[in-house]
């Protein structure tokens, strides 16, 4: 074989493999069986091999973001013409390349009369929310990353762990350590790891996590989170099922930031958190075990009020529910014509309220209004208050949501 044959015979190889990969595109794109189920292809259980090159052919937005990657969180027809585009410039010779995803993983993109929602698939957290008025959730863009835990699921368990540590059933258990500046383990461990996709429509979507045991919980729980939009707005379910062999201590929350529509600062907002107790902290927000009335304090929004300069980073207990079960916590506008509101199931006896004072951007503090239900109290792998001890094979479920008001 000369020199110039097996040139030939490897580019005829490199032209045969890019034909392959631009077919292989089209037809998962376009046929693929497991297409039918998933309204975007952010949803799609396949892995998405893009070259580089693509991106710009499309150019950028406004933003800075490649069009590729919008059309990418279209819908199939315009998703479709991207893909489409993508395999013609495999075949006129671009360098393969993985996309690389946002830092949340694939977005799962809800829609319903005027409501709009952003599912992530890294720890199945909220990303954005909102309506034709505007963005009710202060959520994250698809380039940057969840600070201050934001929209995220805590699972198994919400807030703090003092000293990362913890004793059940007989046995010491040491988790990592989270939180620097306190020496505690915060917010569990399901929100960074990614979720998949079990079920999606048009205004829901399941994602499922099967959490093996890991350093300081080895204990194996089957998770399960449905987001779906209604007329009411938007509701959360999470599911836990112990998947092992012995019990397990858990717990669960949510960390959504909500916002007037209008926007600007929560301090001309008004408050109300229909609650008769706080929990009383040390200085690393570790509750001590005694509560605090809210009655003749700062803390006692049981009344609308503004929320004016009051820092708040604090559990509330003594939820007070309406006649149907649900305990909601509303942040509105000062002419009460627009507002927000958190509600939660009676699975959830305790609701924690961050102002955002201490975020690390300067320009999110006080931006939105964190608000917390958890379905036990910040350090309950020690204290034992609100733990959930789930037995093989026992499940849990909790609900929670966001309504426009």
């Amino acid at each position: 074989m000369t020199g110039s044959t097996a040139h030939q015979d490897v580019i005829g190889l490199k032209h045969a493999l890019r034909l392959g990969v631009a077919l292989t595109i089209i037809v998962l794109t376009v046929v693929g069986p497991d297409l039918a189920p998933y309204s975007t292809i952010e949803a799609l259980p396949t892995d998405r091999l893009i070259p580089p090159s693509a991106a710009h052919w499309f150019g950028t937005d406004d933003n800075g973001i490649d069009i590729l990657s919008r059309l990418l969180a279209a819908p199939r027809t315009d998703v479709v013409i991207a893909v489409i585009a993508t395999a013609i410039s495999v075949l006129l010779g671009s360098p393969l390349g993985v996309v690389t995803p946002p830092p949340s993983g694939r977005q799962y993109r809800l829609a319903y009369s005027g409501q709009r929602a952003v599912v992530v698939e890294l720890g199945a957290g909220l990303r954005e929310y909102g309506t034709d008025l505007g963005a009710i959730v202060d959520g994250f863009s698809g380039a940057q990353d969840a600070d201050g835990a934001r929209g995220q699921l805590l699972i198994p368990w919400p807030n703090r762990i003092s000293g990362a540590a913890y004793r059940f059933a007989g046995a010491e258990f040491r988790l990592p350590v989270t939180e620097a500046r306190t020496g505690s383990a915060i917010h569990g461990l399901a929100r960074a790891m990614p979720w998949r996709v079990a079920d999606a429509s048009a205004a829901t979507v399941t994602l499922t996590l099967d959490m093996p045991p890991q350093d300081g919980y080895p204990f194996s729980l089957g998770l399960s989170a449905t987001y779906s939009l209604a007329g009411d707005g938007l509701t959360a379910q999470v599911t836990a099922t112990n998947r092992g062999e012995r019990a397990c201590p858990f717990g669960a929350g949510a960390h959504p930031y909500v916002r007037l529509a209008s926007g600007g600062s929560i301090d001309d907002a008004l408050l109300h958190i229909p609650a008769d107790a706080t929990l009383v902290t040390d200085d690393r927000g570790i509750p001590t075990g005694a509560e605090r009335q809210v009655e003749g304090t700062g803390f006692d929004f049981r009344s609308p009020r503004p929320v004016g300069s009051q820092v708040l980073d604090t559990a509330f207990t003594g939820l007070l529910a309406d006649d149907d079960g649900t305990t909601r916590i509303a942040l509105t506008a000062p002419d009460g014509k627009h507002g927000v509101a958190v509600w939660m199931d009676r699975s959830h006896p305790y609701a924690m309220i961050y102002s955002g004072d201490t975020l690390a951007d300067l320009a999110r503090r006080r931006r939105g209004l964190a608000i917390e239900p958890m379905t036990c109290a910040p350090d309950a792998f020690n204290s034992g208050a609100g733990l959930i001890v789930l037995q093989p094979g026992e499940s849990h479920r909790s609900t929670w949501g966001i309504a426009p008001l």
